[in-house]
């Protein structure tokens, strides 16, 4: 039923906007050059909203798709959001946008999602909004290049297979997706093994950052705005090293914190038993329960403080 609705909305819109998130991730590049090279195969008027930074990862999926700011258009008459659990992060002015809009589409995978469009698609237990948007897909526009950006969401949001969100139906679909050509050998090179020597430098400067706290289940690096704004590093730099820290032998809880002019960036990540959805949730941000993100408005000293006591808590409450 869903895939009838979703393709019955398609069909009755000319112009179809698109937008995934702010600080975007392989999952809402994926699901979002996936979608647009399929509407293009439906001779639609697509619109390929980024009102972001490209990271330089994930450009291979852009090939031949325009983007544009939302800024730059109007009467659309279909709204559809990818990855994006709250209306907000998509950005101030693709809100704007989608208010105007005839009709909207979510389609999403987080728990934290209220279903926010005139029609929602959200599998809380799917390991991704691109293996969602894969079951809405007619199998026989799907290409080799399609396949790719899909596979490329899973790959990433799963980290490689390894998470548990990864179901049965994960490795199915990735089955799928290879016999429909997609280039695993692109996104391994592209998305994992391209990394600019900036990055690892400033790898380097957040690991001489590091701290741990509770016996080492809590670790934390904190970046000061002189190092992740400075010139030296990209925007894109700063990918993984959550990650990282969550690697590391007995840490159950990373935090990773980037402050930025006005605000400061925060990552969660937990092993195996913390639910850092809860923690990012009291700093108006969200997620999944492994894997979350926040923005904070205060001090670096002080978002480090706040923070580190609801990690605490978190740790503690779990393990009574």
């Amino acid at each position: 039923m869903e895939m009838i609705k979703f393709h019955e909305m398609i069909e009755g819109a000319s112009k179809i906007a698109l937008a995934s998130h702010l600080n975007p991730d392989g999952d809402n590049l994926g699901s979002l050059s996936a979608l647009s090279k399929y509407l293009k195969k439906l001779d639609k008027d697509v619109y390929t909203i980024f009102d972001d930074v490209m990271i330089d990862d994930f450009r291979f999926l852009f090939k031949g798709i325009k983007t544009v700011k939302s800024s730059e258009i109007e009467d659309i008459d279909l709204f559809i959001t990818l990855d994006s659990a709250d209306l907000d992060r998509i950005g101030k002015d693709a809100v704007e946008l989608y208010r105007k809009s005839k009709k909207t589409i979510c389609i999403d995978h987080h728990h934290t999602n209220d279903g926010y469009a005139d029609f929602n698609v959200v599998e809380k237990n799917s390991s991704s909004t691109c293996e969602v948007l894969f079951k809405l897909l007619k199998r026989d526009l799907i290409d080799e290049e399609i396949a790719t950006s899909i596979l490329t969401g899973i790959s990433t949001d799963t980290g490689s297979f390894k998470y548990e969100n990864t179901s049965s139906d994960t490795h199915r679909i990735a089955a799928e997706l290879l016999n429909f050509g997609a280039k695993n050998l692109d996104i391994t090179v592209n998305v994992y093994q391209s990394n600019p020597k900036s990055k690892i430098m400033l790898l380097n400067e957040a690991l001489n950052r590091l701290e741990f706290y509770l016996e080492g289940k809590i670790a934390m690096i904190a970046l000061p705005k002189e190092i992740s704004l400075s010139p030296n590093y990209k925007k894109s730099d700063s990918e993984g090293i959550v990650e990282y820290i969550r690697d590391i032998e007995g840490v159950e809880i990373a935090i990773f914190l980037k402050e930025k002019e006005n605000e400061i960036r925060v990552s969660f990540r937990a092993k195996s038993y913390a639910d850092v959805s809860k923690i990012a949730s009291k700093f108006n941000g969200g997620g999944h329960i492994m894997a979350a993100g926040a923005t904070y408005y205060g001090s670096l000293e002080k978002a480090k403080d706040e923070i580190l006591q609801e990690a605490i808590k978190e740790i503690k409450c779990k393990e009574s």
